[in-house]
């Protein structure tokens, strides 16, 4: 979108204290640029580690990229290499001051353009609900105490758990410990999930499972 409004027809990479490819289709690796020497794992990105003091001296880009830390000092964009678009994503902003054939946009104009996008507020309220249904899930999940209903029943099926990992490991002791633990863990939480949310979604419901589990 950034690149659109740029005006830039260009298929290369972007580049800058960010990420970024210079405007050479001969250049095989993208700089990464930051205060002191990035550093990046060998596979995880086709990048190159470079100081934000030696990104000036590089070729033309396509497109800069900025996302420093909070504790980051702004850049002025004539620090920078030539670019028809300078991409702000900090909070607070990375890029300062004007350069003439560059187009700076900020993370909040990004947010600002996307209001106007009714798919765009659609997945954002979607994505909204997700996590809110995330949180309520894990609250709901350290409220349960030895007092209530689903506490009781996942205290049961934590010990049963348990003594049949200790019972696995006794009769296979070449397996290993912790991918048994967190498989079973896995297991017994999906098992829980559906008959958790039963009860908390019907009271009714919760007190005749009370008895099931009486309280120690």
């Amino acid at each position: 979108r950034g690149l659109t409004r740029s005006g830039s027809t260009s298929s290369r990479r972007s580049g800058g204290p960010a990420a970024g490819a210079p405007d050479d289709p001969a250049a095989p690796l993208s700089p990464l640029a930051g205060r002191s020497l990035p550093v990046i794992e060998p596979g995880h990105l086709n990048m190159r580690p470079t100081l934000l003091a030696d990104l000036k001296q590089m070729p033309r880009f396509d497109c800069i990229i900025g996302c420093l830390g909070s504790a980051a000092e702004e850049i002025s964009l004539e620090q920078l290499p030539a670019t028809p678009l300078a991409l702000d994503l900090g909070t607070p902003r990375n890029f300062a001051g004007e350069r003439p054939g560059t187009l700076l946009v900020s993370l909040r104009e990004l947010v600002a353009d996307e209001r106007s996008r009714p798919h765009a507020m659609a997945r954002r309220e979607s994505l909204r609900a997700e996590l809110r249904d995330i949180v309520r899930r894990r609250l709901d999940y350290w409220l349960e105490t030895s007092e209530s209903t689903l506490g009781r029943i996942r205290a049961e099926a934590e010990k049963s758990r348990i003594q049949e990992v200790e019972r696995t490991l006794r009769l296979h002791p070449g397996i290993d410990r912790r991918a048994l633990d967190a498989m079973s863990r896995a297991l017994v939480n999906r098992i829980l999930q559906g008959p958790s949310e039963a009860l908390r979604n019907s009271p009714d419901l919760a007190e005749a499972a009370d008895s099931l589990f009486p309280r120690a």
